[in-house]
């Protein structure tokens, strides 16, 4: 089991209540210039326990991107409720990782400009894969997170009970096992409606 899932395993009420203060305070936003495309850079790096995390923020018609190191840093964002999270590797010298809103709204849904962006790039990204995490679990828990350990694992993860708001645990984790890599993390995003996988296995 990836060490930063042990983390959340054992974390009480008062560690993730920390972790998500931090995350609002220490957070900033800037402007990323990739190719011909802008996206906004917004979040930041911290611990949680023992492990080196990089949180990626959300925002409502973006999409949110931070460098991150593959070999040890994991990575957290939220929330989800249907949003797509990944990595990519840019010019061979610089990782990403990434959090595409989507929306019924066209104007704030980001799947199109991922796709075109990742078509025009071609030539210079590498190391593609995506995934949503498990959009179900939006309605069970306060909130639904999604997690890339620094070993490449993709989960889902409930926090926090619904409607209660005094009780920022994590209850529920998945492993995601429907992961798209190279073109297959960015051809037809919008038209796919295979995101979610009976064989994501539940390890918490």
């Amino acid at each position: 089991m990836d060490n930063i899932i042990r983390a959340f395993i054992v974390a009480n009420h008062d560690d993730i209540t920390d972790f998500v203060t931090t995350c609002g305070t220490q957070a900033h936003g800037a402007i990323l210039s990739l190719g011909q495309d802008t996206f906004l850079q917004y979040g930041c790096r911290l611990q949680f326990g023992q492990q080196s995390v990089i949180y990626l923020g959300w925002q409502d018609g973006k999409i949110t991107v931070m460098p991150y190191n593959p070999a040890n840093d994991n990575i957290i964002s939220f929330p989800f409720s249907g949003c797509l999270f990944g990595t990519f590797s840019y010019n061979n010298n610089i990782d990403y990782t990434f959090h595409i809103a989507t929306s019924p709204t066209a104007t704030s849904d980001m799947r199109n400009k991922w796709e075109n962006f990742c078509k025009i790039n071609r030539n210079h990204i590498t190391n593609v894969r995506i995934y949503q995490p498990k959009k179900d679990l939006a309605s069970q828990y306060g909130q639904l997170w999604g997690v890339i350990s620094n070993t490449g694992k993709c989960y889902s993860m409930g926090i926090g009970r619904k409607g209660d708001i005094d009780d920022k645990r994590c209850f529920y984790i998945e492993e995601s096992r429907n992961i798209f890599l190279g073109a297959q993390a960015y051809t037809d995003c919008y038209r796919r409606t295979n995101w979610q996988s009976n064989s994501n296995i539940r390890i918490f």
